[in-house]
Parts: structure tokens; sequence; C-alpha cells
């Protein structure tokens, strides 16, 4: 590839979705000649198709905030600006091969040159795509980011947000790397440890790559190789054990099972050719060495469960002086799977009463959804200050954070309601002056790292004093944040993200900062 010439340039990098096994549309060849803020560029690609026919071709504007589109360009619905081909014969947003608007005569290439001397000033991000649209079915693409500044940065005035003093810091990044969803784990000895992927594809589900561990001793102020065995404070019991709980989430296998999977009503998705992936049940895990070496058991979860998922431990995993534990999940009903209802899942808790020496799972809702127009997935647990404990809900589709409160320790919770917090997903944090911090990823433009306060249990949320730890993000749209944030000895608060700022590498970060009074 070659990277566009001149001072604007921020960078792009290519990324693929998971494609339908044995189906793959790839992008073998891209180049971004000529250079925006001088008025021109030249976008070339070419493709290979397997098991499925490339469709057209596709370019959007995201992160586009000014009143109007630029030349060329139509709003849709969804928010996103795409390049029209009036005459190509194919609806928008769709870009006919060897159409009008095609400048490479090669049948699956696809060139177009791009005036950009009326785009006003600032940081734009063109997504570029071949697909198999506008042919229906399963969604099958390959794409490319071109991101590029135009007179100035673009930056707006505010985008290190309203928090007095919050300093961020960068703690991973690494060119070509997707590094994303740190963990936040506390030691006995308080120290912190944060593991994070380390991706070669910008992907939720294929972990090619690998992952990274990192240990701090000065509060999160710079970081070292992490050392083994990771051990966090909230699994160690009152007999001496470590004892810890989480669904079994994505279970990578040969893609020829999925038929079979898929008649037993399991979550099943595309990996890479060849691969799917498909939810596992449950299991609590408990060590007598010091972390060194652990005991698996099975959970029981409910016959009707298709698969359950995990959220980061340190959001979803409680454990009260009393011997609760409580570990949020998630999945959908198999009969709803099989009947092809999306946007479904429920929240279950696994649930221990003695100190993690015995574990069930127990479903949030017993009657399930009902007629709920959204379901719960990745949800934060807080034992907040007048015992209670609260779950604070991502939702899908996904609309404000919803929050349940329990009254007998987990056993049954509230019918779920509207937090009035724009943002997701969530960490709960119970700070020394009895106030509730949610910090969330807010990914909608300005999209950023932001934070609420809550001085009644979490029965209402200060949204109308909403701090903003950051609002820079700038790249793939909505892929950002899953903050935890940390109450460090000296009163001040440490949160680790990972975001994206400069269109392509999404990094992992923090803010140290002090919570408002």
């Amino acid at each position: 590839m070659r990277a566009i010439a001149g001072v604007g340039l921020l960078i792009f990098l290519g990324f693929a979705v998971a494609p339908l096994a044995g189906q793959e549309i790839r992008i073998t060849e891209f180049q971004v000649e000529g250079n925006p803020p001088d008025g021109e560029m030249k976008i070339t690609l070419n493709t290979q198709s397997k098991g499925i026919e490339l469709g057209s071709f596709c370019i959007r504007l995201a992160d586009y905030t000014a009143p109007a589109p630029p030349p060329g360009f139509v709003r849709q619905s969804n928010g996103y600006e795409y390049l029209q081909d009036a005459a190509g014969g194919l609806p928008l947003p769709n870009l006919a091969d060897n159409g009008p608007l095609d400048e490479d005569p090669r049948s699956g290439g696809f060139a177009i040159t791009i005036s950009t001397t009326t785009w006003p000033p600032g940081k734009y991000l063109l997504m570029v795509a071949a697909h198999n649209r506008p042919a229906g079915g399963p969604y099958v693409q390959d794409s490319r980011p071109v991101a590029f500044r135009i007179g100035g940065d673009g930056e707006p005035a505010e985008a290190v947000g309203n928090v007095p003093g919050a300093k961020h810091r960068v703690v991973y990044e690494k060119p070509g790397v997707y590094a994303c969803f740190p963990s936040l784990t506390i030691r006995p000895d308080g120290r912190l440890t944060t593991s994070f992927g380390t991706r070669t594809r910008r992907s939720h589900i294929d972990n090619s790559g690998g992952s990274l561990t990192l240990d701090s001793g000065d509060r999160g102020l710079t970081w070292t190789a992490g050392e083994h065995p990771v051990v966090d404070r909230r699994w160690q019991t009152r007999d001496g054990l470590l004892a810890t709980a989480a669904a079994r989430g994505w279970i990578q296998t040969d893609a020829k099972q999925r038929e079979e999977l898929e008649s037993q009503g399991k979550t099943v998705l595309p990996v890479r050719d060849g691969v799917i992936a498909y939810l596992g049940g449950a299991s609590w895990r408990v060590s007598r060495d010091g972390g060194k070496s652990w005991e698996s058991h099975v959970i029981d979860v409910p016959e009707y469960v298709s698969g359950l998922m995990g959220f980061h431990h340190a959001a979803s995993e409680l454990a009260a002086a009393d011997g609760l534990r409580l570990v949020a999940v998630y999945g959908a009903r198999i009969a709803d799977v099989l009947a092809g209802r999306t946007s479904r899942d429920e929240v279950f808790l696994l649930r221990s009463a003695d100190d993690g020496q015995t574990w069930q799972c127990l479903p949030m809702l017993p009657e399930g959804l009902g007629d709920s127009k959204v379901g719960f997935n990745e949800t934060a647990l807080v034992e907040a200050g007048d015992g209670r404990i609260l779950a604070l809900m991502r939702t899908a589709p996904e609309t404000s954070l919803y929050q349940s409160f329990s009254s007998d320790r987990g056993l049954t919770w509230t019918k779920p309601a509207d937090s009035g917090i724009s943002g997701h997903p969530a960490h709960l944090l119970l700070l020394k002056d009895g106030r509730l911090l949610a910090t969330y990823g807010y990914r909608k433009r300005p999209m950023g790292i932001r934070a609420c306060f809550s001085g009644d249990h979490g029965r209402t949320w200060q949204t109308d004093r909403e701090w903003i730890l950051r609002n820079d993000g700038f790249g793939s749209p909505g892929d950002l944040g899953y903050p935890l944030t940390h109450a460090l000895d000296d009163g001040r608060l440490m949160t680790i993200y990972y975001l994206t700022t400069d269109g392509m590498n999404t990094h992992i970060a923090t803010t140290h900062w002090e919570p408002p009074k």
C-alpha cells in the first residue's frame, strides 16, 4: 500500500470482518494517492471473492459533523454520509463495479478520484468497502479506513474533557495492532495488572494476535511486563483459598459443526474461514496454592439457555464481606435463537452464598423479557451504601443504560428501568464518601469516556453534571470504551479503557483524575 503524501495525512490501515464459513470477499490491493488538503485524492483497490459474488463497493464518511455532506455524498437516516452513484443502477449506498464512477476497468477492481477542494476544515474518516450488497442475506465485506485532516487539527475546543487536572497516558499502542478490552486486576499487595487483546484483526470474536499482560507498582503511572499468576484480591476467601466464577464465553471449533450447533439452539458466529465460535456454559474455579494451579467445576445453567457470555470481572464481579459472591453474565434463550429473534439477551447471575464453595446460575428475570423492547447484556455490579446491590446494564438495541436493584443479596431483582445515562458499557464504583460512580464509553459524537455520580445509592444519577474525561475519540465508529476505574490510595481515580484518536491505532490508555466534589 502507498500512503497519502503531504502533511494532511493521519494514517490508514486495513481490517476485515469475520466472513461466513466458506464465504469471503477480500481486498487484495489498496492504495491512496494524492493529498486531500491540496484538494484531491485517488482511491484504488482490487478484490478477490470466495464462495460468494462481489456485489458492489461502498464509501462512507464516519465522524462527520458538518451540517451538510460534501459534494457527491448523501446523508442517510443512520447518520452516515455515503458516496452516491446516481447513474450506476444500484441502490444507495452501492457503487457499481465498472459503473459511471469506477475508473478501474478490471472486474473486481475499483478506482475513484475524489475532490476535496470544498470540504470544510476538520478530521475525516472514509470507510472504503467491497461487499456482497445489494444481494440479501448475511453481510459479507472487507473494508479499509482512510483518515486525513484538512486545514488544522479539527479538534473541538473541549477535546480533553471538562475534568480539571485530568492526565491522560498511553499504556500500549502499536501500529497495525487492535489493542482492546483492557482488564483491571488489583493484586493482594495493591499492585495493578491489566490484560488486553493485541489483535491483528479488528474483531471482537477472532483473537488472532493474542494478548498482553502488564503490571504497575506506581498507581498506573508506568507499566512493565506482567507477572504470573494473575490474582485479584477479591478472589480471596476467608479460609485462604481463591475462588471465582465466569461464563465460558466463545468457544472456537470447526465450521463443519455449525449446522449441528445451530440445530441445538446454540448462539453461533463466524470467526474466520473454516472456524466458528459458539457460546458455552459457566464454571467456577478454586486455587489452593495462591493461583499457581486451579481446579475447575461446571456450574449448572438453566436448560433453556443458549449459551453464556461474560464481561470484565472488574465490573461484573462482586465479593461482599458476608461471603456473598455474584458474577453477572448474559445469554439468550434457545427458543429465541431458534426463532431468529435478535437482541434478546438476558442477564444471569452466578451466585455463591458460602464464599465461593458452591455456585448456582439464576436468571435476573425468571419469566424472561416478556414484551420488553430491549435486551440486556454487559452488566456492572456494585454493593451500594444502603446495602442493596445495583446492576447497570447495557441494552440491545442500544439505548440508555438500564438498572435493576436487589434487596435480598441477588436472589430477586426489580424490573429494569432506564437510568438516564447515555453510554455503554459501564463500570460501577462505591467511593469512600458514599457516592456511586459510573464510568462508561460514549459512542456518539464527540466520542470518548464519560462519568456520572449518584448521591442517593443509584436511585438517580446526576446526568445534568456529566463529567467528560475525554472526547477526542476518532476512528472506527462506536468501538471504544469499556472503562474500569480504581480508587487510588491518594484519593485520585485511575480509569483504563481503549480508544482510537487518529483514525487508525486503537490503543490502551489511562486517565488519572480527582472526583469532583
